[in-house]
């Protein structure tokens, strides 16, 4: 009976330490996912350095060029939403060759042609040449 204890002892330390190491691995994991691209930073895409920044996130405006001459008013979005989507790491003016929100298989147009218009994973208004790291080709215009 011993030997059955100690064996039932055994796999249980081997288990508990396994789940040990997965669970302080994918939170280190979890961090890096948060972070920007130099390590620093809450992982809100400020550090890109569009050049509309402002208090409202990254090229988010209310009153200066936020990219491409288009200007979208995210003053009435609440601090949770702002959060949102910064988490995607929405720029207002992107840096990646015929990557923008406009030619995204999630961009919501808005009725004027060349304004503002929406995305289907954030909430607010979105400039069509914005970009986040959730970009996917759509059929969009570009």
């Amino acid at each position: 009976m011993d030997q059955q204890e100690d064996a039932s002892r055994r796999t249980f330390l081997r288990r508990a330490l396994a789940l040990g190491a997965i669970g302080a691995g994918g939170g280190t994991l979890l961090s890096a996912c948060a972070g920007g691209e130099s390590g620093e930073g809450s992982g809100t895409g400020e550090s890109v350095g569009d050049p509309g920044e402002s208090a409202d996130g990254p090229g988010e405006s209310t009153g200066g060029d936020g990219g491409g001459g288009v200007t979208c008013d995210t003053s009435g979005l609440t601090p949770e939403e702002k959060q949102q989507r910064q988490r995607f790491n929405y720029v207002a003016q992107s840096n990646k060759p015929n990557q923008y929100c406009n030619n995204c298989q999630f961009w919501k147009p808005d009725q004027v042609e060349g304004k503002c218009g929406g995305c289907q994973l954030f909430p607010g208004p979105v400039n069509p040449q914005g970009w986040c790291n959730s970009w996917v080709q759509g059929g969009g215009s570009s």
